[in-house]
């Protein structure tokens, strides 16, 4: 059964019966389809009711009211800037709608037709006898005065008054329809409709003026006017008498033809077509005038108010000027050959004709691009040549005089204007106005704006700047172009790179990408050296919009540049691909250097320079069409056919290139090579198999629509080409990717965390979002108050010629020449480590005026009150994601909007519990579908950590899912039919696009995925926002509801089985005896083994849904619960960042309470709302741990003190700065916890005896460890018990560590080891490894601590744990500090711990940061590079102040304390005049003695030079034992 789009199981229409206006008045409206059909078009169009031949014209008298509203404009552009969400569309909606309603109303009560809106104006009409129009001008004129005196200078909610004007004329008129067979347009032509305009422009806000026409026709006895000077038009004051005339008659005497419902009407009716019967053939009329997209919406019975938001668009206005002895007819035949054309010609780019108007004695076509459902790539570019075809087209019509036409793009307002019972689809913005006045003041050409200009991405050729001119109602326009399509001259390889590289703006996150091309590079190069046959290199890098590809070639091309290769950049545009070998053409002209010449006599003697061998002199002929110049025809290629000729061309131009590139080292770097024209890619192919040329690349996907020629697939297929796929860049690198984009030196953790949930990883994402929040004022850039330098920053800045400093290039290889550079450019760097040279602003505070002074910094801090939470997406990056929105079939979007409404990973179980009837028989079509566009993909998929984007198969972005329902790979695709089981065998890895074309078997595979996610997050967030509030509310209900019972049926008893049958204490030997039984015991139940950790996706599936899901439904106390829930749940797999974010979001809730305010949007604050205070307490509490484990001690006792105070309770005499155990040993201690809570006590006693152990309090921790022994006795056997005994046996483990028990040490990390592998628990793996390495360590046992330093490597990269990365490298840098042997290159672990400076979770653990950057400085001191070693130590020194007494702290404080010793050396050696007060400072900080270390200062250089490997030492203990 098909899905049938009115059946919607969510639709939330109720039949319109009879709607109320204001508190007073109401009306009736039809509860048939053809009513709201009817409420689109005017009666003059419903009462004609007949499919005639057009175009089809008629002749009748009318009296005309234009009513201009001015504000419009500015309301529609403060609700653009207003970036809350749910503001903007739905406020400017009600504000517009509400104000047009009144004035609509009093016209509808007066029996006028509103015969269109245009824009912030709408035209309505009297239909009479010439006879009658007098009696009906003095009706409009009453009802003008009417509206003046209701409407006009009403004040609205933002500050914009709204105005209203009226110009009134009469006389005869003239309807035309025109159109073709699916759609149909109307317009009024006469006289009146020029004079009407006129009058309206001679009027005032308040004010009603009759044309010239109307003057003499009305009863001038009944109007006190006032003459206008120097215009026949005439300004009324008011009149005398009310008409005499009969509104009801009026309209009962309309449409008599017509069947309407009577039952239940007013006895003042409003609108007689209201209450139309059904008609089909009148039905199917109707339809051909309405827009495709308010068809759907009326189809699927959801109110057109939801039709409107906030869009980015493009607006085309086509003007038409006529000859002078042009009649009628003439302008009909016209007007109609226009309308065919403009359709023809925008239909295949989503193009749209709006509306069409008459004036000026000319005829006006407003259209629009990239409105809902027709939202595609390039609009843009398709918006412009459309219009350039179109204009082509209307040049050659033979009555027309100028065509003129302007296109202007921008966020607009697009929606359902008017009255609910006369209402049009229309756009309202600055960007419409702009359009307008182009088209007016530029005539005779195809004008656009800036904007346009910037996002047609198209070369400049195409453009010419067009002269400054005043525009009517426009300040600033910006720079106004005139588009001109094809090159309006002949030029050759002027394309160039748009983007180019930006000097102290390095590329950020692309190094493997880099990597790839050198690596390239490098093997091309010796391969020519070789004279090899294959050394032609090809690397395709494809990306979609916005992923830095670009930016990537721009750093390329300055690389080899640098190199001193010839690089031959350009850019490709979208009309490119219709010119036959422009590709060539271009790339030979920059080879043979002729593209700056003027004429074609000078290319000729260029070209006679170049081209040398007499074999090729003698056919340079062959070159006169492709470089512009006039060679005379040889005999041999006058003597051949054109077959022959063709060929012997391309052979010509192939080895044109290779006498030119035999030589030299030439890269040839393309972009945009999507735009490639068939002829020049069968070219390519052909000189990729002949000639020593590297070629870079970068493209577009292709796609279903526009597939690649045969010739693109073969070159992409080549083994000889690197097709590398770009991936979003790796959130460790938004942080400085957004400090380069600000040109400041920090961010808020709160923007971060915005940046990486929205961004997803692409920089142009990013960059939009930042330059939103700028010009909404969300974001401050201030500078930066210098800091004051300390004693050791100068000693470490002061050299002497004397003192040798060894070259920074001494530990690095001598062959990786690239790494050398890159350590060359690192003063560059932004956010180098540590580094604080200025940087340049780059974009957005290019236009601050504050930013002008050149050695100022500045940081970027949030704005008062700003709660980024609330933050809509920009409308650029919302036009993408509509774009990828609109080229799915329905079924398609009711699944991805179905699936937005659960959240950013969802289980597809839920998914299809909330679909709507009919959608759910289609959902295993449409999600393998949604997969290969790379829609969804599954969440089971880990995410990459740190491993390299190019390393992936492009097989991970097909139907492939990692659910653990099976062990088969491809399980999850159940094949119905063996003769179909071959689904993905056929697909290419690099080319998923190319199966597309031909599969037409997806209905044999059953998509079982369990839990997917959105790909792009932009997308889900996008068609959230599709839905209307009230589905919002009931969907976001149901699916608490399925929660709740997955909660239910998830509860099951626990078996009570103690783990230990005896209770008394035992010394250490016997505990762990029994904890070695015990192990034995639990290796024969299978139920303790977890498959995988499951905190990560419960935060992700369930807590983080939970919250979206009680906020939706306006549920207070619940969404304050589990914010809470979340918090602490973020906080358990050590995502401090996202557990401050949800508790900023619920102390925003405590606030916006307790001023009486809207917590959020949708929230029901009818009920009483009530916040216990156990709850505020948690805020305190959980917000403390958070400052706590980021190392904020004081701030993290002043919210414990809080909390507790809540509570009533009393906060511990001993400093919080002395305190290990985190908060729960103070809930437990002092708050008291039930005695039942087994493992929370053990967790108290063992957070207990720990911070007792390191204040040095012996006695205390042996009691409270006794304490834990014998609670732990009485825990269940089951997971929860075993996991409490590895907690406690991990906290045994560094006690006996640090008292100097190294052998119980051992056997307890032993056993928490053997613990985590039996729950298959990592985090506990990567707390006790370091730990029992220490051990290990100290006892010289080095083959052991090797294999598990080895395990400790593997599990955290497979598992793409950072934290058990952090502590490897952190154990690589302390064993080759301490034992002399490298158990990884220094420069691998430099690079981790620069490529971990900005990531979240390393940065709330200040212990492992401290020890990862006191080993690089330590590392770099004894070396005596002072400079490579300052940015860590001065990242260590702040650190120092900011941990927590641990194991890692002490490791990382006393490699600290060395640093500063060799710091104050360096300056008693120097003599340096702050040597006393570095002196001071040391002996702060350590036990400082005079005794001097008589080691040699190059002794270390030594060691560090000939370091030898593990593998190496070893090697030499089982050859010497």
């Amino acid at each position: 059964m098909d899905y049938i789009p009115n059946r919607h199981a969510v639709s939330f229409v109720r039949p319109l019966t009879r709607l109320r206006i204001g508190k007073q008045r109401s009306f009736f409206a039809g509860t048939y389809k053809i009513c709201k059909l009817a409420a689109n078009v005017p009666d003059l169009v419903v009462y004609e009711g007949v499919d005639r031949p057009i175009p089809d014209v008629e002749h009748f008298h009318g009296v005309l009211l234009f009513a201009d509203i001015s504000g419009f404009t500015s309301l529609t552009e403060t609700y653009t800037k207003n970036s809350k969400k749910g503001s903007g569309a739905d406020h400017l909606t009600r504000t517009l709608n509400g104000y047009i309603t009144d004035i609509v109303d009093h016209i509808l009560r007066a029996g006028g037709d509103i015969v269109n809106y245009a824009g912030d104006a709408m035209l309505a009409l009297w239909r009479e006898t010439r006879k009658a129009l007098s009696e009906i001008l003095t009706l409009a004129v009453k009802c003008s005065l009417n509206i003046q005196d209701k409407c006009d200078n009403r004040e609205t909610e933002v500050g914009v008054k709204l105005r209203v004007k009226i110009g009134i004329s009469a006389g005869k008129l003239s309807k035309v329809v025109m159109g073709d067979e699916d759609s149909r347009y109307y317009a009024l032509i006469g006289r009146a409709i020029d004079e009407v305009r006129k009058a309206e422009g001679l009027a005032s806000a308040n004010t009603v003026i009759l044309s010239p026409n109307a003057w003499e026709l009305c009863d001038r006895d009944n109007l006190v006017v006032e003459k206008i000077e120097n215009e026949r038009a005439v300004r009324v004051r008011y009149i005398k008498r009310d008409p005499h005339f009969s509104v009801e008659e009026y309209i009962r005497n309309c449409g008599t033809h017509l069947e309407f419902q009577e039952v239940g009407v007013s006895k003042k009716a409003i609108r007689k077509t209201s209450r139309l019967l059904p008609n089909a053939q009148l039905e199917s009329v109707l339809r051909k005038y309405l827009l495709k997209t308010v068809l759907l919406k009326i189809d699927d019975a959801v109110p057109l108010d939801y039709l409107s938001e906030m869009r980015p668009a493009t607006v085309v206005f086509v003007n038409l000027q006529f000859v002078e002895n042009a009649t009628m007819y003439h302008q009909c035949q016209s007007i109609q050959a226009c309308c065919i054309g403009i359709n023809n010609e925008f239909r295949n780019y989503q193009g749209r004709i709006n509306k069409v108007f008459m004036f000026d004695k000319g005829c006006t076509f407003l259209c629009a691009f990239g409105l809902p459902g027709d939202k595609g790539e390039d609009e843009c570019g398709n918006a412009l040549q459309c219009a350039h075809n179109v204009h082509e087209f209307c040049n050659k019509l033979r009555y027309v005089s100028v065509a003129s036409i302007g296109v202007a793009s921008g966020p607009l307002f697009c929606g359902v204007v008017g009255h609910p019972l006369r209402h049009e689809y229309t756009v309202i913005g600055r960007k419409v106005n702009l359009a307008a006045r182009l088209m007016m003041t530029y005539p005779g050409v195809v004008s656009c704006d800036e904007e346009t200009h910037y996002h047609a991405k198209m070369p400049s050729s195409y453009f010419i700047e067009l002269p400054k001119r005043a525009m009517k109602g426009v300040a600033n326009p910006g720079t106004i172009y005139q588009y001109l399509s094809k090159k309006h001259q002949k030029i050759l390889g002027k394309p160039r790179i748009s983007v180019e590289i930006e000097e102290d703006y390095p590329l950020l996150g692309r190094e493997k990408e880099m990597r790839i091309f050198h690596k390239a590079l490098r093997k091309f190069v010796a391969a020519k050296a070789n004279q090899s046959v294959d050394c032609c290199q090809v690397i395709m890098y494809e990306g979609t919009v916005g992923y830095g590809k670009s930016r990537l070639l721009a750093e390329i091309i300055s690389t080899s540049q640098a190199e001193e290769m010839r690089v031959l950049p350009f850019e490709l545009g979208k009309m490119d691909i219709t010119e036959p070998y422009y590709t060539i053409q271009t790339m030979m002209a920059l080879l043979l250097q002729v593209n700056h010449c003027k004429s074609y006599a000078e290319r000729e003697r260029v070209l006679l320079s170049k081209i040398t061998k007499p074999e090729l002199v003698e056919d340079l002929c062959l070159l006169n069409e492709l470089l512009f110049v006039k060679f005379p025809i040889s005999e041999r290629v006058s003597l051949m056919d054109s077959r022959a000729k063709h060929r012997a061309f391309r052979n010509y131009v192939i080895a044109v290139i290779k006498q030119n590139v035999t030589n030299d080292t030439v890269l040839l770097v393309i972009d945009q090579v999507q735009y490639i024209d068939t002829p020049s890619w069968e070219l390519i192919l052909q000189m990729r198999a002949s000639l020593p040329l590297f070629m870079v690349m970068a493209l577009r996907p292709f796609t279903v629509e526009k597939p690649p020629c045969q010739a693109a697939i073969m070159v992409m297929r080549s083994q000889r080409t690197s097709y590398v796929k770009l991936s979003g860049l790796d959130p460790s690198i938004i942080r400085p990717l957004a400090c380069q984009i600000l040109g400041v030196i920090s961010i808020p953790r709160e923007l971060e965390m915005l940046l990486m949930e929205r961004s997803y990883g692409v920089p142009y994402y990013c960059e939009e979002i930042l330059r939103s929040l700028y010009y909404s004022d969300l974001i401050i850039l201030e500078p930066l108050a210098e800091e004051e330098e300390d004693e050791s920053d100068a000693v470490l800045s002061y050299t002497r010629n004397k003192i040798f400093l060894p070259r920074e290039s001494t530990i690095l290889p001598s062959g990786d020449s690239n790494l050398q550079r890159r350590g060359t450019r690192n003063k560059s760097k932004l956010l180098n480590i540590g580094g604080t040279e200025m940087q340049k602003c780059r974009k957005v505070t290019a236009l601050d005026q504050n930013a002008k002074y050149n050695n100022q910094q500045f940081i970027c801090t949030l704005g008062e009150t700003v709660n980024l939470q609330e933050i809509t997406i920009p409308l650029t990056l919302k036009g993408i994601a509509l774009a990828q929105l609109d080229r799915m079939n329905t079924t398609e979007q009711v699944v991805v909007k179905c699936a937005s409404i659960i959240g950013h990973t969802f289980t597809t179980k839920m998914l299809r519990y909330i679909l709507p009837e009919g959608a759910e028989q289609k959902l295993n079509q449409s999600l393998i579908s949604l997969v290969k566009s790379r829609t969804f993909e599954c969440a089971s998929r880990s995410d990459n950590g740190f491993s390299a984007p190019m390393e992936e198969s492009e097989e991970t972005h097909l139907l492939q899912c990692f659910c653990t329902h099976s062990g088969d790979s491809d399980d999850h695709l159940h094949e119905e039919d063996d003769e179909r089981g071959k689904l993905l065998e056929n697909y290419n890895c690099y080319f998923p696009f190319i199966k597309l074309f031909s599969d037409s078997r997806d209905k044999a595979v059953v998509w079982r995925c369990k839990v997917m996610r959105f790909c792009i997050a932009l997308v889900h967030e996008t068609a959230n926002d599709l839905w209307l509030k009230e589905q919002k509310r009931s969907l976001h209900l149901k699916c608490t509801k399925i929660f709740w019972r997955m909660q239910l049926a998830n509860a099951t008893a626990v078996e009570r089985v103690t783990l230990f049958m005896s209770t008394d204490l035992c010394d250490d030997s016997e505990f762990i005896e029994k904890i070695d039984n015990l192990l034995k015991d639990c290796e024969r139940n299978t139920n303790l083994y977890a498959n995988n950790c499951d905190c990560k996706p419960i935060l992700d599936s369930v807590y983080c849904p939970l919250v979206r899901h009680w906020m939706g439904t306006g549920n207070v106390a619940k969404t304050f619960f589990y914010l809470l829930e979340t918090t602490a749940a973020a906080l358990q797999v050590s995502n401090n960042l996202m557990a401050l974010s949800y508790l900023t979001q619920a102390e925003n809730m405590l606030s916006l309470l307790h001023k009486g305010k809207q917590p959020f949007e949708y929230a029901d604050t009818t009920k009483n709302v009530k916040i216990f205070s156990f709850e505020r307490a948690c805020v305190f509490i959980l917000k403390g741990e958070v400052q706590f484990k980021t190392g904020h001690l004081d701030e993290a006792e002043n919210l414990f003190k809080k909390g507790l105070l809540l509570l009533n309770k009393k906060f511990p005499n001993f400093p919080l700065t002395q305190l290990i155990a985190n908060h729960r040993c103070v809930d437990i201690k002092v708050c008291g916890i039930s005695q039942e809570s087994g493992a929370e006590i053990i967790s108290a006693y063992i957070d207990a005896f720990r911070c007792y152990q390191f204040m040095g309090l012996r006695e205390k921790s042996t009691k409270m460890e006794m304490m834990a022994l014998q609670k732990c006795f009485a825990l269940n056997k089951n997971q929860d018990g075993v996991l409490i005994i590895g907690r406690l046996v991990c906290a045994l483990s560094e006690i006996k560590l640090c008292i100097g028990q190294l052998a119980e040490s051992i056997e307890y990390g032993r056993q928490a080891h053997k613990i985590a592998g039996l729950l298959n628990k990592p985090n506990l793996d990567v707390f006790i490894i370091p730990i029992l390495t220490k051990a290990l360590l100290l006892t010289g046992r080095l083959t052991e601590y090797v294999d598990l330093m080895t395990f400790l490597r593997d599990f955290s990269v497979s598992r793409h744990n950072i934290l058990g990365q952090a502590s490897y490298y952190a154990a690589c840098l302390d064993f080759s500090l301490q034992e002399g042997f490298a158990l990884r290159p220094f420069e691998e672990c430099l690079s981790f711990v620069n490529g971990v400076v900005d990531d979240p979770i390393i940065k709330s653990e200040k212990n492992i940061m401290l020890t990862l950057h006191s080993s690089v400085a330590l590392w770099f001191f004894r070396l005596s590079q002072w400079t490579r070693a300052i940015p860590s130590f001065k990242i260590a020194k702040r650190l120092v102040t900011h941990t927590n007494a641990s194991l890692f702290s002490m490791y990382g404080y006393a490699k600290f304390l060395e640093c500063q010793i060799l710091v104050f050396r360096k300056a008693l050696r120097e003599r340096q005049e702050t040597v006393m007060e570095v002196y001071q400072q040391t002996k702060e900080e350590t036990w400082f003695t005079e005794e001097e270390d008589e080691q040699p200062e190059n002794v270390w250089l030594t060691s560090a030079e000939n370091m030898p490997t593990w593998e190496e030492v070893a090697a030499n203990v089982t050859q010497n034992p």
